[in-house]
């Protein structure tokens, strides 16, 4: 085994300020690669006073309703039916909508995470009820942070929450990155395997651009594998990326696991995924994130025939 060390530089006349620099510093070396030092300096200044103002902005934001749940369909290829929601967050903080990638990793730095996810993983189940309560036989796919994975109280918080709603594990599917299989295999399939054992779906999310192997792929309890996206944009271009979602997905149903392909966007890319037998999709082609609302009413204009 090979050891690696990553060190942060700071030079401050007080002790506490010095060590807490060298830290922030020390974790931006940590994010440039294995091996790395980095100084801090007034770039890393302001990125630090910046995530301490969204920090103590997104203690209150659940109170202050800020936070909100759109929705992306899923669709069934061959039918082009929607069979799945996937749950995405939303922040509306300072007169602008923001994404997950924007605070999710101070949620997850600031143990915020456990409180928010609790919090999505409500609001998708109750949105899902409306959406069934509307005719639409979906279910409900919501993404997990490798943080809730670590903790063992995510398959009771789920279970209570499928109680309250009236809901099976079978309606909920909860996506992964592959980082989890990497990181903190252990804990994560004890609590893996116990959702699985509920029903619940487990999805592992823009498979392909990891590290992940077969091996540890084969060992936990995954149900579908989502193609991320750069390789769906090329196909029809990129001859070897046709080809390796060919092999993906022939891969997938020796497992055997579904797939689904991320980030589809046009008519032709739909043909080739299609033609590739890969069951489900997702993408701008079928729709873009919108809160409940805008799926609700799209599905009483289609029953009215527009």
């Amino acid at each position: 085994a090979y050891v690696t060390a990553s060190v942060g530089i700071a030079d401050a006349d007080r002790l506490h300020d010095a060590i807490r620099e060298a830290d922030t510093a020390m974790y931006h070396a940590k994010s440039l690669g294995a091996a790395r030092y980095a100084f801090f300096d007034e770039s890393l200044r302001a990125r630090a006073t910046s995530a301490i103002e969204t920090a103590t902005a997104l203690r209150g934001a659940i109170r202050r309703g800020e936070l909100e749940v759109y929705y992306q369909p899923i669709i069934e290829t061959t039918s082009r039916t929607t069979v799945v929601y996937e749950a995405l967050l939303r922040w509306n903080w300072q007169g602008r909508v923001r994404t997950p990638n924007e605070f999710i990793p101070i949620a997850e730095s600031t143990n915020l995470i456990k409180e928010i996810g609790e919090w999505v993983l409500r609001t998708a189940m109750s949105d899902l009820v409306t959406l069934r309560s509307d005719g639409q036989d979906v279910t409900m796919s919501v993404n997990v942070s490798p943080m809730q994975l670590r903790d063992d109280s995510l398959p009771v918080i789920v279970g209570r929450l499928l109680d309250t709603y009236g809901l099976h594990g079978a309606d909920l599917a909860l996506e992964i990155t592959e980082s989890v299989l990497i990181d903190d295999m252990g804990t994560a399939k004890s609590v893996l395997d116990r959702l699985a054992a509920m029903g619940v779906l487990i999805v592992l999310d823009d498979f392909g651009i990891g590290y992940s192997s077969l091996s540890r792929l084969r060992a936990m309890p995954i149900a579908l594998l989502k193609i991320d996206k750069s390789f769906v944009h090329q196909i029809g271009t990129s001859e070897s990326d046709t080809q390796l979602i060919r092999a993906i997905v022939a891969m997938a149903s020796a497992l055997p696991v579904a797939t689904v392909a991320e980030g589809v966007e046009t008519e032709e890319q739909a043909a080739i995924i299609e033609a590739l037998e890969c069951r489900f999709a997702q993408g701008f082609l079928f729709g873009r994130p919108a809160p409940v609302a805008h799926w609700l009413l799209e599905s009483a204009e289609t029953r009215a025939g527009r």
